[in-house]
């Protein structure tokens, strides 16, 4: 089990590799410029439905991953033109 800001969840194989998986393609898009951490993390919570301070990879479960990374492409299409 893990916890964080009183989110408790068991922290599986599965979980834990979308997590790496998202994080990577996510912080690509911020970490080369264009967009600020703060303003990809606005846009993510506003596509997902989800209040900002609910947008954090620590308590995101495996489905709201898979949304996550639907919402990624679709930003990063937006910022390069690329898939």
């Amino acid at each position: 089990m893990r916890s964080f800001r009183g989110h408790e969840h068991e922290v599986t194989d599965e979980l834990s590799e979308i997590r790496g998986r998202c994080h990577r393609k996510f912080d690509a898009i911020w970490k080369r410029g264009g967009i600020t951490r703060r303003a990809a993390y606005n846009r993510l919570a506003h596509m997902m439905g989800i209040p900002t301070a609910a947008c954090h990879f620590r308590v995101f479960t495996v489905e709201q991953f898979e949304e996550a990374l639907r919402h990624i492409r679709k930003i990063k299409k937006a910022k390069t033109g690329k898939p």
